[in-house]
């Protein structure tokens, strides 16, 4: 960290809003990119940008000098990310048409649960499994919920999720195996739940 960026930080731990400015202008494209990562979408990158920003003034007094300021800045930005990532998937849940399209190439949710020679009992079945799926996501630790969703939801590569989280590839792959056996463990435990 150079003198300059140190005393710009000191300055907006302060509440000088200019410096802050500063600050975060040095740092807004690699906000923005970590965003777009997790959020696969422009609009959406751009007002978790916003969130980011918002949070980094918020928490800027908590920085204690012990690492990068880029460093404390990238945790926090794939954090808040993550965050409203996960506020969108709740939204989309609550708020999605069975006809409308969930997918860049215009794909359905009725495309992805039902086939020509689906009955609607069948196609009932295959709505209440990707329900029971979404409850037992939010029903881990956000370490592995967040894991889960980077590989299996967003089709993330192993290096890319290495970066976002700044762990080494071989953590990021024990993660995700532990992770998946923990919703597999909680699915299980619902199934039978739902069948006493």
């Amino acid at each position: 960290m150079d003198a300059i960026e140190e005393k710009l930080i000191k300055k907006a731990q302060k509440g000088n809003k200019k410096a802050f400015e500063k600050l975060i202008l040095q740092h807004e494209d690699h906000i923005y990119a970590i965003a777009l990562k997790v959020l696969k979408n422009e609009a959406d990158a751009y007002d978790a940008a916003q969130e980011i920003c918002f949070k980094i003034y918020q928490k800027i007094d908590q920085f204690k000098f012990e690492s990068a300021f880029s460093t404390w800045v990238h945790r926090l930005a794939v954090n808040t990310a993550i965050d409203e990532y996960r506020k969108l998937k709740r939204k989309l849940q609550k708020e999605y048409s069975y006809d409308q399209p969930i997918t860049e190439d215009g794909s359905t949710m009725k495309d992805f649960i039902q086939d020509s020679g689906d009955t609607p009992e069948s196609n009932l079945v295959r709505q209440e499994q990707i329900q029971m799926v979404w409850e037992a996501l939010e029903k881990l630790k956000d370490e592995q919920k967040n894991i889960i969703i980077m590989k299996d939801l967003q089709g993330q590569s192993y290096q890319e999720i290495s970066e976002s989280l700044q762990l080494n590839m071989g953590t990021v792959k024990s993660r995700l195996a532990r992770s998946r056996i923990a919703l597999k463990n909680v699915l299980q435990d619902m199934w039978e739940q739902s069948n006493v």
